[in-house]
């Protein structure tokens, strides 16, 4: 099934895109399932859609019909792509990436969890910054399951948690020193019912690990939302949104709201941060080659040294989100 034969789903929740087809829910769903272990079943797909969309379609005989054919299709397709899952070769310099798993950075397509989590990694060890940690996208996927993935220490730290909530990836930065949670949705800085349930339980479980000590200026951990961004105008590129928020919130925080204000910008970060996890190395230069003169030079102001125990200087303007 090529992207020119995509099966435009309809959109009935207000403010989701209409531009997400078929495929790519589907594949996005199998991606789920297989992780929870789960048998990839119609019925199972059509609930998934079910919670993405407000209203369940099956009531719709053409609609059923669209969605068992495209499945269909897609369970051939993912037959045939199996061969080539088995043969992939990893990566030469990164053993935990494979072949496949870069393609997913190709235009048009939707990262997976190796990609997100590998260059993640791959950013916090390039820094020189000791106070700074990555937890995996599966952290917050067990947390709203109510099964706890085991952390390391994370007192004092800045920490980097991928997020991945029915198919669209976002971002929570946890700002220690502050007791704050900060979350980069390109979606807009509206919660909606899942965004709302799992900041909830991030804070819950940062009030209870790391409780807030007596004496500080706040008495419990806060979730707050980020919203001095360009937000995404399409369906594909929310995962390199958050690679690119998580680089520049690290290195060159001025870059944070011009992430996105160029149309051609998400397709030449693509290309950089699959050639970055191929060598294994951030290659000097090469993310602000992305940005145009025009936005460069706006970022030619004067930005002074941010002291290592104080929130970010850029993460200042946002909201607060009461829970």
């Amino acid at each position: 099934m090529s992207d020119s034969d995509d099966l435009m789903c309809l959109s009935l929740k207000p403010g989701l895109p209409k531009v997400w087809d078929l495929r790519k829910i589907i594949r996005s769903y199998v991606q789920i399932a297989i992780s929870r272990g789960e048998e990839t079943k119609l019925d199972n797909l059509v609930k998934h859609i079910a919670r993405i969309y407000d209203g369940d379609q099956r009531g719709s005989e053409n609609y059923m019909l669209r969605l068992e054919e495209a499945f269909r299709l897609f369970e051939l397709e993912q037959a045939k792509n199996a061969e080539k899952l088995k043969t992939s070769k990893p990566l030469e310099k990164n053993g935990n990436l494979t072949e496949v798993d870069l393609l997913t950075l190709n235009d048009r397509e939707w990262l997976n969890d190796s990609v997100i989590n590998e260059y993640l990694k791959l950013i916090v060890r390039s820094s020189d910054r000791e106070n700074i940690a990555v937890l995996s996208s599966f952290f917050v996927e067990g947390l709203l399951r109510d099964k706890f993935e085991k952390t390391p220490d994370l007192t004092g730290k800045y920490t980097i948690i991928p997020i991945n909530l029915n198919s669209h990836w976002t971002l929570a930065i946890v700002m220690f020193p502050e007791y704050s949670i900060t979350y980069f949705n390109s979606m807009g800085d509206t919660l909606e019912v899942e965004d709302q349930e799992m900041a909830w339980k991030l804070v819950n479980y940062f009030d209870k690990k790391y409780p807030v000590p007596a004496g500080a200026k706040t008495s419990s951990w806060s979730f707050k939302v980020y919203n001095n961004i360009q937000y995404q105008t399409n369906s594909d590129d929310c995962g390199v949104f958050v690679l690119a928020w998580a680089r520049a919130w690290l290195f060159d925080q001025q870059l944070l709201f011009y992430i996105g204000s160029d149309n051609n910008q998400m397709k030449k970060l693509r290309k950089i941060f699959q050639y970055e996890l191929k060598e294994d190395k951030l290659m000097k230069g090469l993310f602000s080659e992305s940005f145009s003169k025009k936005q460069l030079k706006a970022m030619e102001r004067p930005y002074g040294d941010v002291p290592e125990s104080s929130e970010p200087k850029a993460l200042k303007r946002k909201r607060k989100i009461i829970l």
